[in-house]
């Protein structure tokens, strides 16, 4: 009897083992697989960051655009703060 009960308990871890061997495989296969597409992205992320690098626009192209934007801003906010200056004060007369 007790043999018995030995051996189906016995039976029963090694069932037990050989799930917990193949669960430990599938994971094991997963995080490869994981860390493998971690590691693709990170290079087109690399790759990304030197293209992006390549075509920024540095400060010295950009500030004579900066400088004609800021420009015409000015122009049209002072013609219209002047037309409504001028409208206030031929308005009170």
């Amino acid at each position: 009897m007790e043999t018995e009960g030995s051996i189906m308990h016995l039976e029963a871890l090694t069932k037990r083992v050989d799930v917990l061997e193949r669960e430990f495989a599938k994971w094991h296969t997963d995080t490869l697989l994981n860390n493998q597409h971690v590691q693709d992205l990170l290079k087109t992320i690399l790759r990304n960051q030197a293209d992006s690098k390549e075509n920024m626009v540095h400060r010295h192209e950009f500030s004579p655009v900066q400088k004609l934007v800021y420009g015409g801003a000015g122009v049209i906010l002072t013609a219209v703060l002047g037309a409504g200056l001028a409208l206030i004060i031929i308005g009170a007369n």
